[in-house]
């Protein structure tokens, strides 16, 4: 688990407890120098056996192929112990024979990024790599007790490839626009920071200073800036910086925890999650200036990182029901209405939407018209 969840856990367990409803300088690795897992692992005779949770579909039962071109369309990815995706509805829900965490499609809806634990992937024998084994003495949960790098991978699971290599926790990414660029945080400077890299994870960058813990970058629709929390005030604000690294600007300025903001596709506004003293951990909307913010989530509905669908008429989340140790999979609408689960056993972390196809029109995770 990365270091700002840890923060986030502790608050969250506090306010269960008084009463909320009961996550060194960039590397040069360029794309001609991927390697693949295999050439980390050590295999043993005795491999640890992943079975998914959700059986029922293949990952290409869910896509939609084209032009001998796969893309997930209406469908969100999310992370519960592997990597997973479903339909908007729930009716239908695949596995990825692959843990993972923090998975985002990208714009187009043809790939899926996400950070995953070097070890314990290619001790799992993850489909496309050699060598699956476990450690003599080694458990399931020593596959998220290894080092965190980002990957990326084709939309149906498959050419899995390694981006990052540096020393210290990679996750979080975060397609750019136009796709051709991924934001993540890094912890190879000590603390947590915001890097950019292209979307083949050559050209690695910082782009904030290595003097606080930043997180939850992600992308304007212009793709112009990039917002992300960090504790440079002293506890969890919410702060946008340009995409080159200038004009950094603190968007939130309170005694709550905001965390894991996200822009709608318009650009306007800013969803993002935060835990406030009256009303527990809850989903929040704010104009892009940090003006206007409002609560769009009940009192006693505790809530995790947030993101806006293509056509900004939805906002998913992960939810904790009060008698759970789980998280629901659940959708409000930006005005607080219409919220409900995504079916009735769907849950994890970190959910994603696909390009989504609304009267028609497939519009990618921007919300611009991809195909007509």
């Amino acid at each position: 688990m990365k270091r700002r969840y840890y923060v986030l856990a502790f608050a969250v367990a506090w306010l269960l407890t008084v009463g909320c409803g009961g996550k060194s300088d960039p590397g040069e690795t360029a794309a001609g120098d991927e390697e693949t897992i295999a050439e980390t692992a050590e295999a043993d005779e005795t491999p640890f056996e992943y079975e998914p949770k959700y059986t029922d579909y293949a990952p290409d039962d869910l896509l939609v192929a084209k032009n001998g071109v796969k893309r997930a369309e209406n469908l969100l990815a999310f992370e519960c112990g592997a990597l997973h995706i479903c339909t908007t509805d729930g009716a239908k829900a695949a596995s990825f024979l692959i843990r993972g965490a923090d998975p985002v499609f990208s714009p187009d809806g043809t790939k899926i990024a996400f950070s995953g634990y070097v070890e314990g992937l290619a001790r799992l024998g993850v489909p496309g790599f050699a060598g699956a084994g476990n450690k003599p003495g080694r458990s399931e949960s020593d596959c998220y007790d290894t080092h965190s790098d980002i990957f990326v991978m084709n939309v149906d699971g498959s050419n899995v490839t390694r981006l990052t290599f540096a020393e210290g926790n990679d996750y979080e990414p975060a397609f750019s626009p136009d796709g051709a660029e991924i934001a993540f945080v890094s912890e190879r400077g000590g603390k947590s920071d915001i890097f950019v890299m292209n979307a083949d994870g050559s050209e690695q960058r910082r782009l904030t200073p290595p003097s606080f813990d930043d997180g939850g970058p992600a992308f304007s629709p212009d793709g112009r800036k990039i917002v992300f929390d960090s504790n440079r005030d002293g506890d969890r604000e919410v702060f946008v910086i340009n995409a080159d690294g200038s004009e950094l600007t603190q968007l939130t300025s309170n005694d709550f925890f905001d965390y894991a903001p996200c822009f709608f596709p318009d650009g306007s506004r800013i969803v993002y999650g935060s835990i406030l003293p009256q009303e527990g951990v809850g989903i929040r909307v704010m104009n892009a200036d940090g003006s206007s913010p409002r609560t769009v989530t009940a009192p006693g509905v505790c809530t995790f990182a947030p993101t806006a669908s293509p056509d900004g008429s939805w906002i998913a989340f992960p939810s904790e029901p009060p008698e759970m140790d789980y998280c629901y999979i659940r959708l409000i609408r930006p005005d607080g209405s219409d919220f409900h689960k995504v079916g009735e056993d769907i849950y994890g972390d970190r959910v994603s939407f696909s390009p989504m196809r609304v009267d028609g029109v497939l519009l990618d995770t921007y919300g611009r018209v991809i195909e007509e």
